[in-house]
């Protein structure tokens, strides 16, 4: 049977503090955090279980969670082949190469980078990640694209597009472009901004601040929902993998 395994990686940005006062998606927050995570208070830094070893499971979509500034990128694993979803802003490659070694693979074996919407703090590190990971393609939704300057064309990805096995998803109102990915094999859902996560490993509407369309970002969100998602990855807050299809359920009729 299909399984997720679940990681996640803090990186504690030092200068990050600032950035959150002007960060495009989202206002002052504090350092999120994963639901299983032990952290030290000290630094913010997290710990978590050691990766799986042996041979890849090809069934298995295993996860690593970056804090890339105001928001998370994401390195996804099936098999020997990774996709990064999101770049976090300027300074996160870094970190997302940590994250690919944490799960065995290094830059060559990214064949996808997914760009959830074209906010600085979801590509801010777009040149970077692209040059390490040299034959990847990059994709994001097409209302989006002439918004991403990146150092190679990011061709257009929506409905009906498939990365490793993923279902790409149309979810505007937070941007005209915003995409969201869907495992159907894991029932993994990462929302990108159409959802935000709560600090108790909850799921909110998208944040109203920042979305310029909230009307169509809730029919987005509403049709997130028919997924029945197991487990779901923000863009910001912790990830939410304890009842998350009732708590989007719970988010949707509250918005």
């Amino acid at each position: 049977m299909p399984m997720i395994t679940r990681r996640t990686l803090l990186w504690d940005l030092g200068g990050a503090v600032a950035f959150l006062a002007t960060a495009a998606c989202t206002g002052p927050t504090p350092l999120d955090q994963s639901v299983d995570q032990s952290v030290d208070a000290s630094t913010g830094a997290g710990t978590s279980p050691a990766a799986p070893t042996g041979t890849p499971d090809p069934d298995v979509l295993r996860w690593e969670r970056v804090l890339g500034g105001a928001a998370a990128a994401y390195v996804l694993v099936r098999g020997d082949e990774a996709t990064i979803v999101d770049t976090g802003q300027a300074g996160t490659a870094l970190p997302i190469q940590d994250g690919l070694e944490v799960l065995g693979l290094d830059w060559d074996a990214v064949s996808s980078v997914i760009l959830t919407h074209r906010h600085p703090d979801h590509v801010g590190s777009l040149d970077d990640v692209a040059a390490r990971a040299a034959q990847a393609r990059l994709l994001a939704g097409e209302a989006d694209i002439r918004a991403i300057a990146g150092p190679r064309p990011v061709a257009a990805i929506g409905n009906g597009s498939r990365v490793m096995d993923m279902e790409v998803l149309e979810t505007p109102g937070h941007t005209p472009g915003h995409v969201s990915v869907f495992d159907p094999a894991t029932r993994l859902l990462v929302a990108g901004d159409a959802l935000t996560g709560t600090e108790d490993g909850g799921v909110a509407g998208p944040n109203p601040s920042f979305t310029p369309d909230m009307d169509l970002a809730t029919t987005s969100a509403a049709s997130l929902a028919t997924l029945r998602p197991d487990v779901i990855l923000f863009g910001h807050g912790p990830p939410a993998s304890v009842d998350a299809a009732a708590g989007l359920d719970a988010a949707v009729a509250g918005t």
